[in-house]
């Protein structure tokens, strides 16, 4: 019986500089296909990261943060998060990863993981991935980890993860931040200026993320 979580330190390739590293092309590409492929198999799906889509899903993702990289001097945790949740737009907006069930293999339909990986695959897996990067970031960076809040492990949230998507593919960064429990930006999600945690300690010279 597979053990579903969110967060997959074994399934993950966890190297050094990997904050840097992920925002090479051909690192990227090979690092987000196992590590999808990898949490598949460990929650009884196929899946696969589509590397016909890898390149676009690596621009847009780079080009977005890099436009608002300024805030990463005001708080370089909040900004590393913001990135994460930017991929995870891009992944899931870009439909790059796509799943289905392994043959043979029955997870249990009775812890609430299962109901969230049987409702959104893609979106738990792509979730997965980019919790599971942030958490091995943060600590070889040397800041504060976070914690997941029990909304994570909620259908009911994930119910409106996806729907609220569906309307606004960029709340992916917002429900990201409320799921490791930071407060979201849920107004203006794709713009990092705007954060709660960099706004608070940001003056207005900070706010040019307003034109991207």
């Amino acid at each position: 019986m597979p053990h579903l979580d969110l967060i997959h330190p074994v399934n993950v390739e966890n190297v050094p500089d990997l904050v840097h590293k992920v925002r090479h092309l051909r690192f990227f590409t090979k690092h987000v296909a196992h590590g999808v492929r990898s949490i598949g198999d460990n929650d009884a799906l196929n899946a696969h990261f589509d590397q016909n889509k890898s390149a676009r899903v690596f621009v847009d993702w780079v080009q977005h943060v890099n436009q608002q990289k300024n805030c990463a001097s005001v708080n370089r945790r909040d900004y590393i998060a913001f990135s994460a949740g930017t991929l995870l737009t891009q992944m899931l907006t870009q439909k790059a990863i796509e799943t289905k069930p392994q043959l043979g293999l029955n997870a249990a339909s009775n812890t609430p993981l299962d109901a969230i990986t049987s409702f959104w695959p893609e979106g738990f897996i792509g979730l997965s991935y980019c919790l599971t990067v942030l958490e091995a970031i943060y600590h070889q960076e040397g800041l504060e980890p976070f914690k997941l809040h029990p909304s994570a492990h909620d259908l009911r949230a994930w119910w409106s993860f996806k729907e609220n998507f569906g309307e606004n593919p960029w709340i992916a960064i917002a429900y990201l931040d409320y799921f490791i429990g930071q407060r979201p930006n849920w107004e203006n999600p794709s713009l990092a200026a705007y954060r709660p945690a960099i706004q608070k300690l940001s003056g207005p010279e900070h706010l040019s993320g307003r034109s991207v």
